[in-house]
Order: C-alpha cells, then structure tokens, then sequence
C-alpha cells in the first residue's frame, strides 16, 4: 500500500459540523465532533481523497492531527468580590 492509498480518519476542523458531495461516491456528513473513516457508501476514505478532494473544499483535517493538537490555554478570571466583605 502506498502512502496514497492509506486509509484515514477525519473530521471536521474545529470540531463543527459539515457535509460534502460530489456525486454518489464522494458523499460525507459529519456531525459536530464526530470522526469519519467511510464515505456515506461505506468505502474507505483515502489520504489522497483527503487532500486532493476534501481539504480543498471544506474544513476537514486528519483527525489524528486534531487530537494531537494541544488544547487552547484557558484564562482563568476570578469572580469580584461582594462589596457586603
């Protein structure tokens, strides 16, 4: 198997929801954080299906990728204090 023909996982950047057709093979739906390995057909998705017909026209990524993406720093903001103290 050529690195062409490898089969991956996606989803959708961002973690939304997306859908994509061109014509009854290449036809997804992927609902907000969900991971796709098939096509709406059942068969594989490819990597070169990937990044030759998916990346191009929507926001899908690796899912791989994604996960390996370190979360957002999150800013923790106290609460003000009562003026009753």
């Amino acid at each position: 198997m050529s690195p062409q023909e490898d089969f991956v996982t996606i989803r959708v950047t961002g973690g939304g929801a997306a859908a994509f057709s061109a014509g009854e093979k290449y036809s997804l739906t992927v609902a907000a954080g969900e991971l796709k390995d098939k096509w709406n057909d059942g068969s594989p998705i490819t990597r070169a299906e990937l990044e030759h017909i998916l990346a191009p026209h929507g926001p899908f990524e690796l899912a791989e990728a994604a996960q390996a993406a370190p979360e957002p720093k999150r800013r923790v903001v106290p609460m003000p204090k009562s003026q009753e103290e």
